[in-house]
């Protein structure tokens, strides 16, 4: 999942959107059919790096990559120019989240970057989504 995270974030800069996006819905596949708590025989299923993590790093873990499967889906929308889906799959990122500064600062930011654009006509929705990002990050 982090192999395919990583390759996600090169293909982005790189403006291969359809190769980000790809492998982006590929880590968030896999994250989505995994279970961070679930045991394989005697053995957990670790998200994480490290052998040694506890279970409830590993929900943690899991939680994050999901949240930036989800970010980097959206990212790769709006370079194709798909921003209800970018919307949407950062609006998920949040509700997954709830706690997560970076995914309330992309949504914020993609309200942001739809008002410059001119696509986006709700001032008082971004603001809100500006102010909670900005009380995460206090």
């Amino acid at each position: 999942v982090q192999c395919l995270i990583g390759l996600a974030k090169q293909s982005l800069s790189t403006g291969d959107s359809e190769a980000a996006e790809t492998r982006a819905r590929s880590a968030l596949d896999l994250l989505l059919s995994s279970d961070p708590t679930m045991t394989q025989g005697d053995a957990p299923t670790l998200l994480c790096s490290y052998v040694w993590c506890a279970p409830a790093l590993n929900k943690l873990c899991h939680s994050h990559q999901l949240c930036s499967s989800r970010q980097l889906v959206a990212e790769s929308c709006i370079q194709s120019s798909r921003f209800d889906d970018a919307r949407s799959f950062l609006t998920d990122a949040v509700k997954e989240a709830p706690g997560n500064f970076d995914a309330a600062f992309s949504l914020a930011s993609f309200h942001l970057r739809m008002q410059c654009l001119g696509n986006e006509s709700d001032e008082i929705e971004t603001r809100k989504s500006l102010l909670r990002a900005a009380k995460m990050d206090t």
